[in-house]
């Protein structure tokens, strides 16, 4: 018996990293109005910012001034047409601003339209989303250029996301994640139920979804006389690893218009962020594959949202035979826990939904995922 460890952002969130999508584009957004107001003027794939006659020599005027310019983006299509308050409580117009914006990308305004609410699959959803709005153009000719323009912007963020993550602080070690990762499986918690009381795991598999190594400390502790043995898949790829290139995008097949990306043929790159194709650049995704065939397993859930971005390869987890239960870790605080939501985004990965009812445990047999701050840890090195 087996045990499959599915490693989300949320893993991260929980050890204290800024890794939430908020986290990055305000550091991309602000590091970008800085650089305008230190050389009069800033451009890049996705923006271009140009300073005007009104300064904020002081930065934590700049600073103020850009989070409320990013609190009033509503929509897309609204450019330039923002108020600001002052301190005084007065409104001034745009005019006044101290930069003047022009987005060169249509994918980067409607990410920022959502920086206060996204989570970290909904910058590969947006993505989709503007992709399958090239597809229902008519003009051929109008589509490729457009389809071009939104694989080079993602590609600009993916590497912008690369220097963001690995500039990040190290990260603590939780003494209540080693107890997880190196716990027995419950008989109790299988479907179908098995005689034993405890197991320990033939084999621990951590597929890590995050470009971090932040599961990696546990990894390393993991092993034990009874001959237990431990494996760490970056299937997303690894920060500063140009074997291991980072993997972002989409990954549903299932989706309608999947289909029809594949039937137009004309237009070329629909499927440069398609998922699927990038994990055939490495055997990660074979020694994930391998890994289910080979014995009985239960799943844990730790900070993955189980979107519908990872569908292709979560439905193949999730309804695999060799699966024999799925264990929610949810994020509380306060009172207010996501298992609910968590069992919705899982149930999407199931064509069979009497079979996943089997295999979802209760919230009575999950946990709340341990956080950095309950309690003082220790700082890795």
């Amino acid at each position: 018996m087996n045990r499959l460890i599915l490693i989300g952002n949320g893993f991260d969130l929980a050890h204290g990293l800024k890794t939430s999508y908020k986290d990055f584009i305000l550091w991309y957004v602000k590091s970008c109005f800085e650089k305008a107001h230190k050389d009069k003027n800033y451009e890049d794939r996705l923006i271009t910012i140009t300073s005007t006659n009104y300064v904020y020599n002081n930065p934590e005027h700049r600073s103020r001034w850009v989070n409320d310019y990013l609190s009033t983006i509503e929509h897309p299509k609204r450019k330039n047409k923002v108020t600001w308050s002052g301190w005084n409580g007065d409104n001034r117009k745009l005019d006044m601003s101290p930069f003047k914006i022009d987005y060169k990308s249509n994918l980067l305004e409607p990410l920022l339209s959502r920086c206060n609410v996204s989570n970290w699959v909904d910058i590969e959803s947006e993505y989709y989303e503007l992709l399958k709005d090239v597809l229902e153009l008519n003009d051929e000719e109008v589509k490729q250029p457009q389809l071009i323009e939104l694989n080079e912007s993602l590609a600009f963020i993916i590497s912008q996301l690369e220097i963001y993550l690995t500039n990040l602080a190290p990260t603590p070690f939780i003494e209540e994640y080693d107890q997880i990762f190196s716990s027995k499986i419950r008989a109790a918690d299988l479907y179908p139920k098995r005689s034993d009381t405890t197991l320990i795991p033939t084999q621990t598999y951590v597929l890590n979804f995050n470009y971090t190594n932040t599961s990696q400390q546990y990894i390393d502790k993991l092993g034990s006389p009874s001959g237990s043995t431990a494996i760490l898949n970056y299937i997303h790829g690894k920060l500063k690893d140009t074997v291991n290139e980072l993997i972002f995008g989409f990954g549903d097949e299932i989706d309608q218009a999947y289909k029809k990306m594949e039937d137009d043929s004309k237009v070329k790159g629909y499927f440069d962020y398609i998922k699927s194709f990038w994990y055939l650049r490495t055997d990660n995704y074979r020694s994930l594959v391998n890994f289910l065939d080979l014995d009985d397993y239960q799943v844990y859930v730790l900070g993955h949202s189980c979107g519908l971005s990872d569908r292709t390869m979560l439905q193949m987890i999730f309804e695999h035979p060799k699966c024999r239960s799925i264990k929610i870790y949810y994020h509380e605080r306060n009172g207010v826990d996501n298992f609910v939501s968590l069992t919705h985004e899982i149930s999407r990965h199931f064509t069979d939904k009497g079979l996943m009812r089997k295999k979802i445990l209760s919230k009575r047999r999950s946990e709340r995922m341990p956080q950095h701050d309950d309690q003082h840890s220790d700082i890795s090195g």
